[in-house]
Formats: C-alpha cells, structure tokens, sequence
C-alpha cells in the first residue's frame, strides 16, 4: 500500500465532491505546506506528494486523485502524465494530455460526487 498525506488527500477529496479543480499554487497555500513552489526539488516533492495519493487511489481501484491540482495553465505536472503511463492508463500514442487530463478529472468528480470516504 502506498503511503500518503492523509490532510492534502482529504482536502482535495473535497474539492472532487464539489467537482472543482485547485491550483497547485493555492493548495500550497491553503494547506500550509510551505513548499517554495519556484524551486524546482520543492515542486518535485509536492508532485511526490499528489503521485503518493494518486497511487493509494490506484491501488484501491478508484481514479487519480491528483489530476484535480492543475497549473495556472490549467494542466497537470510531468510527473502526473508519467506516473498514469507506467501504470498503463495513458498511451500518449492514443490520446492528448488534455484528453486523458480532462477523462480522468470527469473520473474524478463522478466517482467521488457518489461515494464518500
């Protein structure tokens, strides 16, 4: 089993049943997390952080948690689009990262809006 923040997962799984996206910007924020988000290891380590959860999510069948916490460009991190590659859910042969981005946020919100944790 994956080990996660259970605060940032909780968090966003309220943002998910509103069926709302959060800047990675405002979750740092919001949460306290005091992550400098201009240096490069420290956006790498909250990207960790959001892949954990994602991970967790995966291994209990449900969709990928993190594809909720967007850029202000109004997409995911590398690492997002990397991890759902090795776990076999994006063939960026077959689809765009704003495809597969915009299939796993509807994921998201329609899984979470019917089930609570």
């Amino acid at each position: 089993m994956a080990y996660y923040d259970k605060t940032i997962r909780d968090y966003l799984i309220k943002y998910a049943k509103n069926g709302r996206t959060i800047y990675y910007g405002d979750l740092n924020k919001n949460l306290d997390l005091h992550y400098d988000l201009s240096l490069s290891h420290e956006r790498h380590e909250l990207g960790e952080q959001l892949g954990d959860i994602s991970l967790y999510e995966h291994e209990e069948g449900r969709p990928l948690l993190s594809a909720i916490v967007i850029t202000t460009d109004g997409v995911s991190g590398v690492g997002f689009f990397e991890m759902a590659e090795d776990l076999l859910l994006f063939d960026p042969t077959k689809t765009t990262k704003k495809k597969f981005l915009e299939q796993e946020q509807k994921r998201v919100f329609e899984y979470w809006k019917n089930h609570n944790e």
